[in-house]
């Protein structure tokens, strides 16, 4: 998968009437703080909320109602994001923005193909496989400091709006499912679609000449 950076994170909060911008090297970046409380776990929650994720967030903080813009690169190219509520826009390195009300659907396709996250999932609805939010691409590279001690790979809130994804997303991240996996799966689930169609077409029939 490409290699995807932080370079700078703008937070703002127009309740508190304040903003803090932050700075981000290319190798290793330390967060410190003379006391415990202050925000160093929510400064690395941020870069991941910015672009989909739902870390758990602290009261104090979600009455915030803050806004974030982060500029970020996938490999050399550099985009920016902004985020406010479930709202994500996106600057991309032509200097196009585009604007998408949740983080679901045509947001969700727009980062894995991005980011090269070429996971399929069947929603719970009906089975129909489609790409999971970026929470799922995520999900190796961030512990969270109190959820993870109950239970592994929990890291993100609304994950159980599939079932059964570990395996998959596990399997993927280190390399065991290939790309080539998931468009068989759906090339699979297609033709399954098509056998129903004509199988209940077929069955029209009969019940029509019985009739």
């Amino acid at each position: 998968m490409p290699s995807l950076k932080f370079n700078q994170l703008l937070v703002m909060s127009d309740t508190l009437k304040a903003a803090r911008q932050f700075s981000f090297s290319e190798s290793l970046n330390l967060i410190t703080a003379k006391d415990n409380t202050v925000g160093k776990s929510t400064v690395a929650k941020l870069l991941l909320w910015v672009l989909g994720c739902e870390p758990t967030f602290d009261t104090t903080w979600r009455g915030c109602d803050c806004k974030c813009l982060l500029n970020f690169s996938v490999n050399k190219d550099e985009y920016w994001a902004f985020r406010y509520k479930d709202i994500i826009s996106i600057k991309d390195n032509a200097g196009h923005w585009k604007k998408f009300n949740k983080i679901t659907g045509p947001y969700s396709e727009f980062f894995a193909d991005l980011v090269q996250f070429k996971v399929l999932l069947p929603n719970r609805k009906d089975g129909t496989l489609e790409v999971p939010p970026p929470a799922y691409y995520f999900l190796p590279f961030y512990v969270d400091q109190k959820r993870s001690w109950g239970k592994a790979w929990d890291n993100f809130e609304n994950l159980e709006q599939y079932a059964n994804w570990k395996s998959k997303v596990v399997e993927f991240h280190v390399g065991l499912l290939k790309p080539v996996h998931f468009e068989l799966e759906k090339l699979i689930q297609s033709e399954n679609g098509q056998r129903k169609t004509r199988e209940d077409s077929v069955d029209k029939l009969n019940k029509a000449i019985t009739v």
